[in-house]
Parts: C-alpha cells; sequence; structure tokens
C-alpha cells in the first residue's frame, strides 16, 4: 500500500514503512465508522489496476502466512474498490480473485476467501446492486 500510495503521490517518498504504518494502522477504536472508512479511502485510491487489485489480495494472504495465520476472510467491496478507478466491478474481481488463487497455490496450508461487503455509506442502490453482483 505504501509503494502504490509514494507512486501516485498520496505520501512522500521520504515515508519510512513504520511512519506509515504508525499512521495508518488501527491499533485503537475510532470515533464512528465514517473515520474508519476514511483510512480505508486510501486503498481505493491506490488499487486502480487489476495488476495492484490482484498483488494486494496475493499478499494479504501471504502476509497472514507469514504471521502465523492460517485461514483469512479478506473483505472486498465492489462499489468502494471501484469508486476512484472506475474499473468494472468485474474485473477488480476477477483481480482479486487472481491474487487470492496464487496464494494458495504458494501457500497450500491456507484457508482463505472473500467475503461481500455491502457499503451502506454509498447509499441503499450500491448495498443492492452489490448484493445481486454476488447471487
Amino acid at each position: 500500500l505504501l509503494e502504490f500510495a509514494q507512486a501516485d503521490g498520496f505520501v512522500p517518498q521520504s515515508t519510512s514503512l513504520d511512519n506509515f504504518n504508525r499512521d495508518f494502522i488501527m491499533r485503537s477504536p475510532l470515533a464512528n465508522l465514517s473515520a474508519v472508512l476514511d483510512r480505508f479511502e486510501l486503498y481505493a485510491k491506490v488499487l486502480t489496476t487489476p495488476e495492484r487489485i490482484e498483488r494486494m489480495a496475493y499478499e494479504g494472504v501471504e502476509d497472514c502466512y507469514n504471521e502465523g495465520t492460517r485461514g483469512a476472510e479478506l473483505r472486498f467491496s465492489p462499489s468502494f474498490m471501484c469508486q476512484f478507478s472506475g474499473l468494472s466491478w468485474e474485473i477488480a474481481l476477477d483481480a482479486a480473485e487472481r491474487g487470492l488463487r496464487k496464494a494458495l497455490v504458494r501457500y497450500p496450508e491456507m484457508r482463505a476467501g472473500f467475503i461481500c461487503i455491502g457499503s451502506r455509506e454509498q447509499g441503499v442502490d450500491a448495498v443492492t446492486r452489490t448484493s445481486e453482483f454476488f447471487l
């Protein structure tokens, strides 16, 4: 995420991983859902290509594996993920699934999948469309 954020100019090149993690990772409860989603907005702003989405899914599973986790539920909200990129939901999901499959081949002890997320802050229509997309 830091690499993509730096490449796209959202974070200065001089930002270290430690400083980025200190500012980005939530270590305590935030005030409300809006504050939480504000932190996640950077994901939507930088996951703008299928290659980046695939890599993020792969590395998400890889990070879990390397931390000793053997089961992961990755959240996937197509309306949230595609809001800045203009990618179709199908292309974004295909990329995420490719990354997940590659990771599961590389780490066969892992069990991982996606949980569909309807982004309620984007309104009822987006949640309805998301539900229909995953049926």
